[in-house]
């Protein structure tokens, strides 16, 4: 059995008029086999309490959590860390693989893909259809 995790990004309620806001709608999926996921889960935590990061009261994903926002964009914390930053970065982005995790990822260049179709679909439609015949 597969866990699949799914996020995105650049939603928004009225797709054609937020096009200057939000060009691009993303959505990605990240696949790991069910019986990987613990060990996966359990090699982040160790690694993540050796970075000795503030503000983690609790394991992390067992109270705790790191908003992957904020390391993206170097906020908070991460602003004066950006060697900590990096690692972490690294740390999420490479320990699926090491699990044998596949990700997927679709985008949606919103004002190209209006502009090609006479009736253009809702970027979040369209880029489901795409995720999930992969999937």
């Amino acid at each position: 059995m597969k866990l699949i995790f799914v996020d995105e990004s650049g939603y928004s309620p009225n797709w054609t008029a937020d096009i200057v806001d939000q060009p691009f709608y993303v959505l990605s999926a990240v696949c790991i086999d069910a019986s990987l996921y613990p060990r996966m889960c359990d090699e982040l935590r160790r690694d993540t309490a050796l970075m000795g990061l503030p503000g983690l009261a609790h394991p992390l994903g067992k109270g705790s959590e790191i908003k992957a926002r904020a390391v993206a964009r170097g906020e908070g914390w991460w602003q004066q860390h950006n060697d900590e930053r990096n690692r972490f970065r690294d740390l999420m982005l490479s320990l699926p693989a090491c699990y044998e995790g596949v990700a997927f990822v679709v985008a949606v260049h919103k004002d190209r893909h209006r502009n090609q179709y006479v009736w253009p679909e809702d970027p979040v439609t369209l880029a489901m259809k795409f995720l999930f015949e992969r999937l």
